[in-house]
C-alpha cells in the first residue's frame, strides 16, 4: 500500500514538474524571433497565463460561469469554428507588440505560420476585396496586403506573418520594417536582451517596457491592477494646478510638459499622422506652439444645445424657399482645457476658418464645442454658458478617475450600457517619485468582487439579446 502511494506521489510530482518545465519552455520560446532588433518598446500579453487564471476562476465560481456562458455559447462556437484551418498561430503562449523608432503611431506584431498552404488559403478567402490589389506582391519572397482603410498592413512568407496597426499606415516605412523582419531576420533571439528580460521579470497578464522601466496589468477577482516604474527623459512637476468641475463622472488630466521647442516639434510630428488634422486643414505645429502641455478633460452631466436646421419648401407661387427650424438635443457636458503659454490658439482657429462667428469649433462633428480663451488656458465646452472651474493642486502629473454608472447616464450611449453595467470605477495616477523617476498605479473595479474582472467584461460584451424581451413584430 505504501509503495503504491509513493508511486502515485512520484507520478504527480513528475506531472507537475513536466507541466512547469513545458510552460517555462513555451514562455521563453514564444518571445524569440518576433520582436525587431531595433524596437523601442514592447507589450506582452500573456495569453497562456490569462487562460490559466480564468480556468481557475471558473472552478471557484461554476454557477456564475454556467449562468453566463449560455449568452455567449453560440458566438463562442462560431469563433472556434472560424479559428480552425488558418495555418497561423493567432493565440500563442505570449502575444508581443512592439514599436519602432522612426515609425510613429504604429504597432507591429509577428505570428508564426505552421502551415503555409492553409494560411494562403485563409488569406485568399478572408481578405479578398478588403485590400488594395496593387500592393499584394512584395519583393524578396514575401507578400504584402494593405487594407483599404489604411490602418492595417500585412506581410508574410512561409514561416511568419507580420502585422502593422496604425491610424494611418505609412507604406514606405512599414514595408522597410516588414522586409527586415521577414527577409533580414532582424529579430531578437536572446531572451536576455534588455527588452525581453524586462517583460520576463514582471509577473503580470499584460506587461509594457520601453527599456527604461516596466509596468504590469493583472486581472484579479473584481479588479484590474496596474503598477509600474519608469525613468523619464525630462522631469515632471512635483505639484500642478488642475481645473476641476463639480459632479464629474470622468475626469482626466495629463501634464505633457511641453516646455522645450524640440519636444513640441516631436509631438506635433506625431499628431500630423492622425487623419483628423489633414482632413480639417489644421497644422498641428501651429496648435501645439502656444500650449504649455497641460491637458484636462471632464464629463459632468448633460445639457441642451440648440441647432438651426435649414430645409427647403415652396411658397404659394411654387418657388423654392429656405426654411429655418431650431432643433434642441441633449448632449453630455464636456470640458476640454488646454494650458497656454500665450494666447494664440483662438486667433489661429479663426484664421483657418475652424471657428464660427459664435466661437463654435466646427471641425468637431458630434457636438457644438465653444472655445473660450483666457490668459492661462483655452477651454472647449458643450456648455456655452461660461463656467469657471475650481483650481486644485495635485501631485499627479497624470490622473484619470471614472464612475462608470454615472458616466453611462451622462453619455447615454446604448453601445456602452452592457460594458459599464459590470464596471464600478477606475482610477489611474502617475507621479514623479524622484528625479526623472516615475511611479504608476491604478485599478479598475468591477461590480462582482468574487469574479475575475476579465470574465465579467467578456460576458458583458458577448451577452445575447433575450428574444423574449423583443417587441412582437406587426
Amino acid at each position: 500500500m505504501k509503495k503504491s502511494v509513493k508511486v502515485v506521489v512520484l507520478m504527480l510530482a513528475a506531472l507537475v514538474l513536466g507541466y512547469y518545465g513545458y510552460t517555462a519552455y513555451q514562455n521563453s520560446s514564444s518571445l524569440k524571433g518576433v520582436v525587431h532588433q531595433d524596437a523601442v518598446s514592447v507589450v506582452k500579453i500573456g495569453i497562456h497565463d490569462i487562460k490559466k487564471t480564468l480556468m481557475l476562476d471558473a472552478l471557484s465560481a461554476p454557477s456564475y460561469y454556467y449562468k453566463n456562458s449560455g449568452s455567449s455559447r453560440s458566438k463562442a462556437k462560431d469563433d472556434n469554428k472560424a479559428s480552425t484551418g488558418k495555418g497561423v498561430e493567432l493565440m500563442p503562449h505570449n502575444l508581443l507588440f512592439f514599436t519602432m523608432p522612426d515609425v510613429g503611431n504604429t504597432l507591429f506584431t509577428v505570428f508564426k505560420i505552421y502551415d503555409s498552404n492553409d494560411f494562403q488559403t485563409f488569406i485568399n478567402n478572408e481578405i479578398a476585396g478588403k485590400v488594395r490589389t496593387d500592393k499584394n506582391d512584395g519583393p524578396e519572397g514575401y507578400q504584402l496586403a494593405f487594407f483599404k482603410n489604411r490602418n492595417i498592413a500585412l506581410a508574410w512568407n512561409s514561416e511568419k506573418l507580420a502585422v502593422a496597426l496604425a491610424p494611418k499606415i505609412e507604406n514606405q516605412s512599414v514595408v522597410h520594417v516588414f522586409e527586415e523582419l521577414l527577409v533580414g531576420e532582424k529579430t531578437i533571439s536572446d531572451t536576455n536582451h534588455p527588452l525581453l528580460s524586462a517583460i520576463k521579470s514582471l509577473e503580470a497578464h499584460v506587461v509594457y517596457t520601453n527599456g527604461k522601466g516596466v509596468s504590469g496589468l493583472t486581472f484579479e477577482d473584481g479588479s484590474a491592477v496596474l503598477k509600474g516604474a519608469h525613468q523619464a527623459d525630462s522631469p515632471f512637476a512635483k505639484e500642478i494646478t488642475v481645473p476641476s468641475y463639480a459632479n464629474s463622472s470622468l475626469s482626466f488630466h495629463y501634464d505633457l510638459n511641453l516646455t522645450e521647442a524640440s519636444i513640441k516639434e516631436e509631438f506635433a510630428k506625431r499628431l500630423s499622422n492622425l487623419p483628423f488634422f489633414g482632413k480639417n486643414n489644421l497644422d498641428p505645429s501651429k496648435i501645439i506652439q502656444p500650449l504649455d502641455g497641460s491637458l484636462s478633460f471632464s464629463i459632468a452631466g448633460r445639457t441642451v444645445q440648440k441647432d438651426t436646421a435649414i430645409t427647403y419648401g415652396y411658397d404659394d407661387n411654387f418657388e423654392k424657399i429656405a426654411q429655418k427650424t431650431v432643433q434642441e438635443k441633449e448632449v453630455p457636458v464636456l470640458h476640454l482645457d488646454l494650458g497656454l503659454q500665450e494666447q494664440k490658439l483662438q486667433h489661429y482657429f479663426s484664421e483657418v476658418g475652424a471657428l464660427s462667428e459664435n466661437g463654435i469649433f466646427e471641425p468637431f462633428p458630434l457636438y457644438q464645442l465653444k472655445l473660450v480663451e483666457q490668459s492661462s488656458r483655452a477651454g472647449f465646452s458643450t456648455e456655452h454658458d461660461t463656467i469657471v472651474p475650481q483650481q486644485k493642486v495635485s501631485s499627479y502629473f497624470f490622473n484619470v478617475q471614472t464612475d462608470f454608472q454615472r458616466l453611462q447616464q451622462d453619455l447615454a450611449i446604448a453601445q456602452t450600457q452592457e460594458l459599464f453595467s459590470v464596471l464600478y470605477n477606475m482610477r489611474v495616477q502617475a507621479w514623479q517619485e524622484a528625479e526623472n523617476e516615475i511611479q504608476v498605479e491604478g485599478n479598475i473595479n468591477a461590480v462582482e468582487d468574487h469574479i475575475n474582472i476579465l470574465s465579467q467584461v467578456f460576458f458583458a460584451l458577448n451577452k445575447k439579446e433575450d428574444p423574449a424581451a423583443k417587441e412582437p413584430e406587426l
